[in-house]
Formats: C-alpha cells, structure tokens, sequence
C-alpha cells in the first residue's frame, strides 16, 4: 500500500514537471512571437504611413531619401527575423546548436579507407557513385547503378 502512494506521488510530480516544462516553452514561443510581430510593425509601419502620405498629398515623384530609407526598413524586417529567433528563444539556439552539431559529427564521421585501391566512405553523407562497393549490391541495384558508373570519372592513383 506504502509503495503505490509513493508510485502516484511520483507520477503526479512528474505529470507537474512535464506541465511546467510545456508552459515555459509556451510562454518562451509567446515571448519569442510577440517580439517578432512588435518589430514586423516596428519596420514596416514607416513605409506605410509615408506612402499614405504621398496618397493624401498626391505626390507622383516621392523623396527619394525618405522612399530609400522606408524601404530599407521595410526589406530589413525579412533579415531580422532570424537574429531575432535566436535572441528570444533559448529553444530555438537549442535546436540550432543541435543542428550544427549534427552537421559537425556527419562530417568528423566520414572516413576514407584505402583498400586494394578501393575507396570505401562510410559516413551518413552522399557517397559518390565512384566509391561503391559493388560486391554487397544486388543484381537489380547495380544494373540500376552501372549505367551512371559509366558517366562519372574513376579515381585512379
């Protein structure tokens, strides 16, 4: 009886765990969001009301600074996105970072072997049609595979 409170109390801390966790990374993404939409205004509003203001005053040649500077404000708000991204949400540099780490160990992986002039790679990248070991290939694949062999030049030492 003594062992299944202690069974419930921890699965409902844990159920507590898993609920504050979600609502962090809820309040993280509403943070991160409202920023983003706080700074599309922010950019483009400026070129809005200038061109309201070249409509109301009927103005066919516009100031070419006040134009320049409005829309360099306006096509900014594209690039910013991302810088703003990464400063608001700690899940988003997180899955960034795991991103480049995957990127890194893809690319520490990959090993060249010389065997008998044969250049095997094994990593998780493309491996170029010139590496294949054609003995573990079945009939039907290496038919498939042969005819681009043919186009592709051999490594030669």
């Amino acid at each position: 009886m003594q062992s299944a409170n202690i069974i419930g109390v921890d699965a409902t801390l844990s159920a507590r765990k898993r609920l504050q966790r979600q609502r962090n990374t809820d309040r993280n993404i509403t943070f991160m969001l409202i920023t983003v939409a706080i700074a599309f205004m922010v950019m483009t509003f400026p070129f809005q009301i200038y061109w309201f203001y070249m409509q109301i005053r009927q103005l066919i040649v516009p100031d070419s600074f006040l134009f320049t500077l409005t829309q360099t404000f306006r096509y900014l708000n594209c690039c910013c996105n991302f810088f703003l991204y990464s400063a608001t949400s700690s899940l988003f540099r997180r899955e960034l970072s795991e991103i480049f780490n995957c990127t890194n160990s893809l690319n520490t992986n990959l090993k060249i072997t010389n065997n008998d002039n044969d250049y095997k790679r094994r990593s998780l990248l493309a491996v170029p049609l010139g590496s294949i070991d054609h003995t573990n290939i079945s009939p039907e694949r290496n038919s498939l595979i042969s005819p681009m062999l043919s186009q592709t030049p051999s490594k030669t030492n």
